[in-house]
C-alpha cells in the first residue's frame, strides 16, 4: 500500500508510532489487584516519596563521585535500545538536576571497563564539563570486564583529601551482574566504610550480594531499577542530599567569598580554563579572574559563590512541611466549601477532587500546586502572605 493510501484515521501505523509501554502504569493495590496509574496516582506516588522532614542535619556542601559502568555487558538489550545507553543517557540529566539542586556542590565522573577504571572528568560544578566527558567516553564504546574494587579506589583518592565538612559520596550505576577484582574488594570496603564515604548502587541488571554489603556498609542505599522512567525517578531521589549520618562530619565555619562580576575591554585570563573572557568573575581577596562560579579559588583558597546558589542549597535544611490530603466531605463538616485553589486560584472542576491543607497557615491548594511548591518553589504562599502580613503590622504599630 502506498502512502497515499492510508487510512484516513491514523497518521502513522502502529508500528510507526512512539513506543507505548501500556504495562509499566499497572501496579498492585493493597488487596493484590492490579490497577492502573492515571496522572492522579502517580502524583500520589511521587508525592509519597517526597522526603521533607523537618530538623534534620544534611550535607549541604557534597562532593559526589558518579562511577558509571561501561563494560561489555552494557550491551545488553533488555532496556531499550541497550543498557549502556540508557545509563548515559540518564546519567546526563541526573547532572543537571543534581547542579541545580546543589549549586555549591562538586562532581566527578569515573567509568569502569576493561577491568580499570578512568577518571572522565575531575571534581567541579560545572555541568556542561562532565557531560561532554560522558559523551566522548561513550563514542569508545562498551567492552571489557567491569571491576567494582578498582572504582571504589579511584573514588577513594578523589574524595579522601575533601575536608570533613563536605559530604562525600559515591553514586554507582552498575550493568554487570560480576565484578573481576585485582584483590579482595572487602578490604576496599572497609577502607571506605573508614574514610566515612557514602557508597550508593542502582543496579541495571540484577541485585548482587557484594552491592548490597557495600551499600548497608557505608550507609547507602542500593536499587535495582525496572525500566528507564524507574530509574530516573531513583536519581531523582538521590539528587536531594540524604540525612548525615552520626559523626561522618564534623561542623565547621567555612569562609566563602561572593565575586563580583566585571566587565574589561581588554580580554583577562580566567584560571579556571585558561580562557580570555572579557566579563570574568573577580574574587574579592586575590582579585583573581573565573569564568563562572561556584569555584575554589586556586590562589587564595576561598570559596567562591553568589548570594542566589546559597540560598538554592540552604531550602534542604528547612524543606516546605508535607501538605495533609483532605477529603471533600470530611472537610466540608467543619469549614466552608472551597471554590479555588489558594495559590494558582483555578477553580476546583468536580465534585471529590483532592484538596491538600498546609498544616501551618491552614490553606487549601490543588494537586499541581502541592507538587510544584514542594518541587520547584520550596515556600507555601500562605506562609509567606502570613509572615508578609504581620511584618507590615509591626511597621505599622
Amino acid at each position: 500500500m502506498d502512502d497515499d493510501e492510508r487510512p484516513q484515521s491514523s497518521a502513522l501505523y502502529s508500528w510507526e508510532q512512539d513506543i507505548v509501554r501500556s504495562w509499566e502504569t499497572l501496579q498492585e493495590d493493597e488487596t493484590g489487584k492490579i490497577k492502573d496509574l492515571s496522572s492522579l496516582e502517580i502524583s500520589r506516588v511521587k508525592r509519597k516519596r517526597k522526603n521533607t522532614q523537618q530538623n534534620v542535619r544534611r550535607g549541604l556542601i557534597r562532593f559526589l563521585v558518579l562511577i558509571l559502568d561501561l563494560s561489555r555487558e552494557a550491551k545488553e538489550s533488555d532496556l531499550k535500545p541497550s543498557r549502556g545507553e540508557v545509563c548515559l543517557s540518564c546519567a546526563q540529566k541526573f547532572l543537571y538536576s543534581y547542579f541545580d539542586e546543589n549549586p555549591i556542590s562538586q562532581l566527578a565522573v569515573v567509568a569502569l571497563r576493561d577491568g580499570v577504571a578512568e577518571k572522565l572528568s575531575s571534581m567541579g560544578s560545572n555541568p556542561r564539563q562532565h557531560s561532554e566527558a560522558i559523551n566522548t567516553a561513550a563514542q569508545k564504546g562498551f567492552y571489557g570486564n567491569c571491576s567494582l574494587q578498582n572504582g571504589l579506589d579511584l573514588a577513594f583518592s578523589l574524595l579522601h583529601s575533601i575536608p570533613l565538612y563536605g559530604s562525600r559520596e559515591v553514586l554507582v550505576l552498575y550493568n554487570s551482574i560480576s565484578s573481576c577484582d585485582p584483590g579482595d574488594v572487602r578490604q576496599t570496603i572497609e577502607k571506605v566504610e573508614r574514610e566515612r564515604i557514602r557508597c550508593s548502587i542502582i543496579g541495571m541488571a540484577a541485585e548482587l550480594y557484594i552491592l548490597k554489603y557495600l551499600s548497608t556498609r557505608t550507609h547507602g542505599c542500593y536499587f535495582v531499577c525496572m525500566n528507564e522512567s524507574h530509574l530516573l525517578e531513583l536519581l531523582e531521589d538521590l539528587v536531594i542530599p540524604s540525612a548525615l549520618v552520626e559523626h561522618n562530619t564534623k561542623t565547621a565555619l567555612v569562609h566563602m567569598g561572593f565575586p563580583t562580576l566585571k566587565t574589561y575591554k581588554e580580554p583577562k585570563v580566567c584560571l579556571n580554563d585558561k580562557v580570555l573572557r572579557n566579563q570574568v568573575f573577580v574574587c574579592p581577596r586575590c582579585e583573581c579572574c573565573y569564568g563562572e562560579i561556584p569555584i575554589e579559588c586556586v590562589l587564595c583558597g576561598l570559596i567562591l559563590v553568589s548570594s542566589s546558589q546559597l540560598a538554592r542549597s540552604y531550602h534542604h535544611l528547612f524543606p516546605v512541611a508535607n501538605f495533609h490530603e483532605v477529603q471533600e466531605d470530611k472537610y466540608t463538616q467543619s469549614h466552608s466549601k472551597p471554590n479555588h485553589c489558594y495559590a494558582c486560584k483555578g477553580a476546583f472542576p468536580i465534585d471529590g477532587s483532592e484538596y491538600f491543607m498546609c498544616p501551618n497557615c491552614q490553606n487549601i491548594f490543588c494537586g499541581i500546586c502541592d507538587i510544584f511548591i514542594h518541587d520547584g518553589l520550596n515556600n507555601c504562599p500562605g506562609c509567606e502572605s502570613l509572615s508578609g502580613n504581620q511584618s507590615s503590622s509591626q511597621k505599622k504599630s
